[in-house]
């Protein structure tokens, strides 16, 4: 029993540490952008949708950045979706949307579990001062101290 222990427990670290590798890489990848907009879920950049599309007609480059994707949401498309399949459909709505509001950069999903964005702060703050550094964004985006109105993950990213 020990060694099966042993062994989920060496696959979870391998696996924790394949995830934050592929992380940092899209990190690393990003291009410099003029605004960085942080928000905690998809769908929370759509009280600023208009600006971030005049924004891009004027040729501001903005990197949108997701602390989760949303799998702890409701499934609004009927299909009963939960979980990683949940979030996986709201980050394929999410990308299409973005090329809506002609944001060219991918967005970008974190995916830290939906519901305990202030439970993994450090490892969120210490992934978005990374994205601020390799994107050299003058402007971040973000909620108000009322999380917009007042949803806990709101509150942490703000």
């Amino acid at each position: 029993m020990t060694a099966l222990i042993l062994v989920s427990c060496l696959l979870a670290a391998s696996t924790d540490s394949a995830a934050q590798d592929s992380k940092q890489n899209m990190i690393e990848s990003l291009e410099p952008a003029d605004i960085l907009a942080v928000f905690a879920h998809p769908d929370d950049e759509t009280f600023a949708t208009g600006t971030f599309t005049k924004l891009s007609a004027n040729g501001k480059r903005i990197q949108l950045v997701y602390a989760t994707s949303g799998d702890a949401g409701g499934d609004r498309t009927g299909q009963g979706l939960e979980g990683d399949a949940l979030a996986r459909h709201r980050e394929s709505e999410m990308i299409q949307a973005s090329r809506i509001l002609n944001v060219s950069a991918e967005p970008l999903f974190l995916r830290y579990p939906d519901g305990f964005v202030r439970d993994n702060w450090d490892s969120i703050l210490t992934d978005v001062e990374s994205i601020m550094r390799q994107t050299q964004a003058q402007i971040v985006v973000t909620f108000g101290p009322d999380g917009y109105y007042g949803h806990r993950d709101h509150l942490a990213i703000s």
